[in-house]
């Protein structure tokens, strides 16, 4: 049996250097009994238009899964455009489709599975007669029937929506529809994390517990207060995934991970102390091991 594992953002830069020293058994495991390299992009570098060309094989001209979610005109639809990389997302219109948003004048729909114009890595499987488990992979809600299960990007999503996340309209994020009653027991609320789970990121005193202990999500929120709800996200993605391994025992898991992303992005500069000059040095004393230990704790769950 298959598992294809996508760590959205991940990097050798990073890795690399974490394997060598022995921090990331797992990872090192795979790349020496494995084959391993350097993949070239495609641009414009963004994730809901590199995944889709992953699984489906064909690039964004074809299977058009563009963005996380698209402008609309209320009760017309999408705002039309011939350039697929400037598909009716909010990255086009900057501050402007923002606005328009906030003032009701377009609205916001996520990315769905029935847009996909080329079938994807679980169609091909189903179509040769093999069972699928598709975890948290971009652009699969709602859950389409398959033979196999599928828990969607969105519905592990569900307490983490905002402008640029919108919650969809309708529809299921799981396939069968019972499963999602089957895997309740296996995902956390992030709004009931113990704060003292995170010490192992970081120091938790008491301004850093007091971020970790907010139980709302918006555009604004801490690095820390965001860190807790997608760690969390991908936390609910590993378990989900053990559980219907073991369960279903499918012929292949789909499984995408999504924190390493903002991990990276958020404590890059104390990663690699760049301008360490200029921050007080408990700050980088604080954080500065917070994305190798990420990077520990998913080479375990891996």
């Amino acid at each position: 049996r298959l598992t294809v594992i996508g760590i959205d953002g991940a990097t050798w830069e990073v890795l690399e250097p974490l394997m060598e020293q022995g921090k990331l058994p797992t990872l090192a495991g795979l790349a020496r009994r494995g084959v391993r390299g350097r993949l070239l992009s495609i641009p414009p570098f963004c994730s809901p238009f590199l995944w889709p060309s992953i699984d489906t094989v064909v690039s964004a001209e074809v299977h058009r899964l563009c963005s996380y979610a698209y402008l609309r005109v209320p009760g017309v639809g999408p705002l039309p455009t011939e350039d697929v990389t400037a598909l009716p997302s909010l990255f086009p219109f900057g501050l402007m489709g923002v606005a328009a948003v906030q003032s009701g004048l377009l609205e916001l729909s996520p990315a769905t599975s029935d847009a996909a114009c080329a079938p994807r890595m679980w169609d091909r499987m189903q179509a040769a007669g093999g069972t699928s488990a598709v975890i948290n992979w971009h652009a699969t809600w709602p859950a389409q029937e398959l033979r196999g299960v599928v828990v969607s990007d969105r519905a592990l999503r569900a307490t983490l929506w905002t402008l640029f996340n919108p919650r969809p309209a309708s529809g299921s994020g799981f396939s069968p529809a019972g499963m999602r009653e089957d895997l309740a027991s296996c995902m956390s609320d992030p709004s009931r994390l113990d704060p003292g789970s995170m010490e192992r990121f970081f120091p938790v005193d008491e301004s850093v517990r007091a971020l970790l202990e907010r139980a709302d999500f918006g555009a604004r929120s801490h690095d820390i207060t965001l860190f807790k709800w997608l760690h969390n996200i991908d936390r609910n993605a590993f378990a989900c995934a053990r559980a219907v391994r073991a369960r279903l025992r499918p012929d292949v898991t789909y499984l995408l991970l999504n924190s390493f992303d903002f991990v990276a992005h958020a404590f890059w500069n104390f990663h690699f102390r760049i301008g360490e000059a200029e921050m007080a040095p408990d700050v980088f004393r604080r954080y500065g091991g917070t994305l190798a230990a990420h990077c520990a704790w998913l080479d375990e769950e891996v």
